[in-house]
C-alpha cells in the first residue's frame, strides 16, 4: 500500500483526521488504523486509505457490506441500479471486490480545511445510512 510521504501536508492531515476519529470512537491503536487496519463500525468493516496522485488530498473510505446474497443476476442488477442512484450525488459508489466478491460502499473524504475526525465519522455513518435508504427505495 502506498501511503503519503511521512512529512507531506497530505500525510499530516491524514494522520490528524484519523487520530481524532480514533479518539472519538475509543479506538486506541491509531497507528494500525493509519497503516490500513480495518475497523468494525456497526455491522460493517471499514478501511481508510490515503488518496494517491491527483486525489492525494483525500481519504478513500471502503465499507465492506459483505457478500452478495440471493440470485446473482438480480443482485448485480440491483447494484447497478443502486450505483446509478448514488452517482447522482457524486459521492458514493457501490462496487464488488475483485478477490473476495464482497460488496463495498466506497467514497472519498476531502482532507481540506474543514476536515476533522468528527466530520469523517459523521460522513461515514451518513454514507452507510444513505446506502440503506437507497436500498429500501430500490426494493420498494
Amino acid at each position: 500500500m502506498n501511503y503519503p510521504k511521512e512529512n507531506s501536508m497530505d500525510s499530516k492531515k491524514f494522520a490528524t483526521v484519523l487520530k481524532e476519529f480514533s479518539q472519538l470512537i475509543g479506538f486506541e491503536d491509531f497507528d494500525a488504523l493509519a497503516q490500513g487496519a480495518k475497523l468494525k463500525i456497526e455491522d460493517h468493516v471499514v478501511s481508510f486509505i490515503p488518496g494517491l496522485g491527483d486525489a492525494a488530498d483525500t481519504v478513500r473510505v471502503y465499507v465492506d457490506m459483505g457478500p452478495l446474497v440471493g440470485d446473482a443476476a438480480d443482485g448485480l442488477r440491483n447494484l447497478m441500479e443502486l450505483n446509478f442512484l448514488l452517482s447522482t450525488g457524486g459521492r458514493l459508489m457501490v462496487c464488488m471486490h475483485p478477490t473476495t466478491h464482497n460488496i463495498f460502499l466506497s467514497f472519498r473524504y476531502a482532507l481540506d480545511q474543514n476536515a476533522s475526525g468528527q466530520a469523517l465519522l459523521d460522513t461515514t455513518l451518513r454514507s452507510i445510512s444513505e446506502l440503506g435508504y437507497e436500498v429500501q427505495t430500490l426494493v420498494a
